[in-house]
């Protein structure tokens, strides 16, 4: 009697472990788009008379990686283009107030690990890699290594279809590339949409 309760219950794990392998689909792609939110650029050390940088709108378009390494963590990278219009602002050395508008243009590859919480929730974090498209001198370029945190919600549809919605915090160029002083780096908050396949 023990010995067929022992098999009885072997299989009934066979068949449990065979249902998740084949629910749970490991990789998924996803189209990524990032706004409803703000940046802004600023240097962690005060700077007398330095100028102020006040972003007036972002917006971010990707291609993301998720690869799942097991129930409750996964694996995440992208690359992603990125558009910041700023407004900056410093007074000249003739007392006169000026501002004026730019954009800035920067690639980011985020590398990171997704944490699974309950059914459709996670938690992620991990580091950006940022490379600065823009040529001006004056810029405080964003080459370097920057951070982000997030929260979300994700869903899989029985088609393949996945969704997610993600608020997240980034920072770019904690460790610049070359380093400088005073150097100002470019943070945003937003939320990341993502519509992608999984399989």
């Amino acid at each position: 009697m023990t010995k067929k309760l022992n098999l009885f219950i072997a299989f009934l794990f066979c068949i449990y472990g065979t249902s998740f392998s084949q629910d749970i689909k490991k990789n998924t792609f996803f189209l990524t788009y990032s706004g409803l939110g703000q940046s802004v650029k600023s240097s962690f050390q005060t700077l007398d008379g330095g100028a102020s940088y006040d972003g007036q709108d972002f917006f971010n378009l990707g291609l993301q990686y998720q690869r799942k390494l097991s129930r409750v963590i996964d694996l995440e990278a992208a690359i992603e283009y990125s558009e910041h219009t700023l407004e900056t602002s410093y007074i000249s050395g003739n007392g006169e107030h000026i501002s004026f508008t730019s954009k800035e243009n920067i690639i980011d590859i985020p590398v990171g690990v997704k944490f699974n919480i309950l059914k459709y929730f996670y938690f992620n974090t991990g580091t950006v890699f940022s490379y600065d498209l823009n040529s001006e001198e004056y810029r405080d370029k964003q080459n370097g290594f920057g951070a982000y945190i997030g929260i979300g919600a994700q869903y899989h549809f029985n088609n393949g279809i996945s969704i997610f919605a993600n608020p997240y915090y980034k920072v770019r160029a904690l460790v610049e590339i070359p380093s400088e002083n005073y150097h100002y780096k470019l943070a945003e908050r937003g939320v990341k949409f993502g519509l992608g396949y999984s399989f």
